[in-house]
């Protein structure tokens, strides 16, 4: 990463006024003391030829983060506009990135959460002249880096092409090629606000990402940029992802939601990509099903309500022991049949 340039350093390389940003670069801070640096300074050393304006909310943190948003603040007084809130708002039931987003006065949205960060000087400036380019999609993605805070081990993700280009919505909603790093989502404003009108009719999606990068591909796919610019920290303690994996309840209540916004993703797309969302469903469903460490009421339950997700052959290898207690623990036989 580069060094950190001052503030006039910075404003010096923009055509425009700092207050007209071309660029709103919205953070989600909650308690990421370790990290906010590295978030804050990969936004600081962007080399761009339009304004671009940091928007953080710091959601009530407790751990000194928002003593570090408040330093930075005061060295880039026009760059960062911090929100610090005194109550948690997503414990209120509130959605911090709307708060945040429906704030941005950018004609685009770059998104990076305070435990992520980005690794290239050239990352904005690069995402802005492909969709000023490509007046027919609305996101730009690319691969980063995935660092796992349990074996710190480093990995790439998000590849999904060997060369620059268009990929195709199907392949974004299935995920064919792994996650999309949330760090590397560069959209247009209107999408946002499209996701936000969604969601008020639709509160139930605890996952946000699949909505992101379903509206913003949803018009004409999204462009992939093949190069990796984003470092994405996994199973951060206290993280979304952690207490998804170590809490099974949590779990069912996500894939749940996920699946039933795939339902209704489907009919608001007027079943364009059918296919697709049965698949990933089909796909969601026997993960769960397969799952050795959800007990078998909550597993039966699962499969009630989400049955009409399988194939007619899936629920005749599942018929012989869904009435049987304790039968979801799948035999290596039931596996075989039932194919991922």
């Amino acid at each position: 990463m580069s060094k950190l340039r001052d503030e006039d350093e910075i404003l010096s390389h923009w055509q425009g006024c700092p207050d007209d940003p071309h660029i709103s670069i919205c953070c989600m801070a909650f308690n990421h003391e370790p990290f906010i640096r590295d978030a804050l300074d990969g936004f600081l050393s962007q080399l761009t030829n339009v304004p671009f304006e940091i928007l953080i909310h710091d959601d009530a943190s407790s751990d000194g983060t928002d003593d570090i948003i408040r330093e930075y603040q005061h060295r880039y007084p026009s760059i960062i506009k911090p929100i610090f809130q005194e109550v948690n708002q997503y414990s209120q039931g509130n959605r911090p990135a709307r708060l945040n987003n429906k704030r941005a006065k950018g004609k685009y949205i770059a998104i990076c959460e305070g435990d992520d960060f980005w690794i290239d000087e050239n990352k904005l400036q690069q995402q802005f002249d492909v969709l000023e380019k490509h007046d027919g999609i609305d996101m730009c993605v690319h691969s980063g880096y995935q660092i796992n805070m349990l074996d710190g081990k480093k990995s790439e993700i998000g590849k999904y092409l060997d060369q620059s280009g268009l990929m195709p919505v199907g392949d974004i909603v299935l995920k064919r090629h792994g996650q999309i790093p949330t760090a590397s989502t560069f959209v247009r404003k209107h999408i946002t606000d499209e996701i936000a009108n969604f969601r008020d009719t639709h509160p139930y999606l605890t996952a946000g990402d699949i909505y992101l990068h379903f509206f913003g591909a949803k018009r004409g796919g999204a462009f992939y940029i093949n190069k990796p610019m984003s470092v994405y920290r996994a199973f951060v303690p206290g993280s979304w992802t952690q207490k998804n994996r170590n809490d099974y309840t949590k779990r069912l209540d996500n894939i749940s939601a996920r699946v039933n916004s795939y339902v209704e993703l489907d009919k608001l797309t007027d079943h364009k990509h059918h296919a697709v969302f049965s698949e990933v469903n089909r796909t969601w469903v026997l993960r769960v099903l397969k799952d050795y460490r959800v007990p078998y009421k909550p597993k039966l339950d699962f499969y009630r309500q989400h049955s009409h997700c399988l194939s007619f052959k899936d629920k005749l290898a599942f018929l012989p022991i869904v009435s049987v207690p304790g039968a979801f623990a799948l035999s290596k036989a039931v596996r075989k049949k039932v194919p991922s």
